[in-house]
């Protein structure tokens, strides 16, 4: 199917597109297909013996740009409005998987995001937020 210009949908296929304004440029790291074994080990000769299970697992990161407290509560406001399960922070999602160059489905939760202010105008009542970091891991 190839790249169609977006790199995730929040709520799988039918859903919303994330916009790549949230996406610091070259801040975006995918590791699709991640392998999990149920047991591995080496042999008394050397050599790896892996048993693979069928299962793969996605994990998908981003930095954002800096931005305001207004930008970054429209950006959570858009993918909590996917969440399956709020106190988890479940939610499906669509991607762009580099590894067979096509988009794939995922279930996914999205760990805590740590936040650093860099400023706050009093006058505006804008917080200036630093970079940070939002994933998406595959269960």
């Amino acid at each position: 199917m190839g790249f169609s210009g977006y790199l995730i949908k929040l709520g799988g296929a039918g859903g919303d597109i994330l916009p790549l304004d949230y996406m610091k440029i070259g801040g975006y790291k995918a590791t699709p297909n991640q392998r999990m074994e149920s047991e591995a080990g080496r042999a008394v000769t050397g050599f790896l013996h892996r048993t693979t299970v069928e299962h793969t697992s996605t994990k998908i990161e981003f930095e954002t740009p800096p931005m305001t407290n207004t930008q970054q509560a429209q950006m959570m406001q858009l993918i909590k409005r996917h969440f399956t399960n709020a106190k988890e922070r479940r939610l499906t999602i669509e991607y762009y998987n580099e590894e067979d160059d096509s988009y794939a489905t995922a279930d996914v939760y999205m760990p805590d995001i740590e936040y650093t202010i860099n400023r706050i105008d009093t006058g505006t009542n804008t917080i200036y937020y630093d970079s940070f970091r939002v994933a998406f891991i595959e269960y």
